[in-house]
């Protein structure tokens, strides 16, 4: 029997010990699941000010995309402008009359599909020489004065017109990103 007493009594030690590990974790458990309550609603807090702020940021900034291309837009010189690819992305109105071409006929479109363009001679521009080309391998601004001494523009209706070209490349974090003439 005194065999047995003992054998009980260490087995209820070790169930005591085991209990109070047990009741250990249990309260690091609840100090865990109150931390995590709390930033439950922390979170549900930040996520509701961002459903309210995302909005007007996006409202923000497409006002800021309007107006800046509306801008671009009103310039009062024939304005061209492409992507990294040379495609053209955004044509303004002047260029527009001044090409004979609406927008829908020419974005999308790689700038040299879009524009025919010849030299003093009535001899189309290579590709290789044209300053949006050009722009677009050397990243740097080409201006009419170091390529040739004249330029004509192709209308749609097939006249031609003389042009003075600036093409410059634009760059964004340091990366070319397109190029307007």
């Amino acid at each position: 029997k005194e065999g047995v007493r003992r054998e009980l009594a260490a087995t209820a030690r070790e169930k005591e010990v085991v209990r109070r590990k047990l009741a250990v974790t249990a309260r690091e458990k609840e100090v865990v699941r109150k931390k995590l309550a709390v930033t439950a609603e922390k979170l549900r807090g930040a996520y509701k000010t961002l459903e309210k702020k995302v909005p007007e940021r996006t409202k923000s900034l497409e006002l800021a995309r309007v107006k800046e291309e509306a801008i671009l837009l009103s310039i009062g010189v024939g304005l061209l402008v492409t992507d990294e690819k040379g495609n053209v992305i955004l044509i303004n109105k002047t260029a527009e009359k001044l090409l004979g071409q609406k927008s829908k006929e020419v974005v999308g479109k790689t700038f040299s599909e879009a524009i025919s363009l010849e030299d003093e001679g009535g001899m189309f521009v290579p590709l290789e020489k044209h300053p949006v080309s050009m722009v677009l391998k050397t990243e740097a601004p080409v201006t009419q004065d170091n390529v040739v001494s004249s330029y004509y523009y192709v209308r749609k209706d097939k006249t031609k017109f003389p042009v003075a070209i600036t093409a410059t490349p634009v760059i964004l974090n340091g990366k070319l990103i397109g190029t307007i003439k």
